[in-house]
């Protein structure tokens, strides 16, 4: 992926995608701060599947001091999230929260089986209310039109799933 600075564009940035097409994406908007999420989530789904995991690390880089911290960048990206424009793609959040986030989680419950407890503390003390990861996550699924599946394995009872039309 090639990036530069175009004059036009002083507060964004030009990236090629995949070799098709240029598009000009805003420094630290949404989909900026969701790339840098799905390049940090890479480094932890291999860190999860390497089974060199430890209790310490599995907390650093959900939301530690370094430069991984995904549950911090998911935030950043959640904050930058305009729920009602149709401008951005809410399903790919959503689909990466069902099958990255979560089945990350679920791996670490191996080593850190209070780590969702941790999450939801980490959660509530950054976004100042009592929401938890959960809570979250189906904000997102909410304002997804036809979202559906996935979510209700990792809930705490079942949830019903719905055919929302667009």
């Amino acid at each position: 992926m090639s990036r530069r600075f175009p004059k036009e564009a002083p507060h964004g940035f030009m990236y090629l995608d995949e070799g098709l097409r240029e598009e000009l994406v805003p420094y630290r908007g949404f989909k900026h701060l969701f790339q840098i999420l799905i390049q940090k989530s890479k480094f932890v789904e291999k860190y999860v599947s390497s089974g060199g995991m430890e209790k310490k690390l599995n907390s650093m880089v959900l939301f530690g001091q370094g430069e991984i911290c995904i549950v911090i960048q998911f935030l950043n990206v959640r904050s930058a999230f305009d729920y009602a424009s149709p401008k951005n793609d809410k399903r790919q959040l959503l689909d990466w929260l069902q099958t990255k986030l979560l089945p990350i989680l679920e791996k670490m419950k191996e080593v850190t089986p209070d780590i969702s407890v941790e999450v939801d503390a980490f959660v509530k003390k950054q976004t100042e209310s009592d929401k938890t990861l959960l809570d979250l996550i189906e904000e997102v699924k909410s304002c997804c039109s036809g979202a559906q599946g996935g979510f209700a394995a990792v809930s705490a009872k079942p949830d019903s799933e719905s055919d929302d039309d667009e």
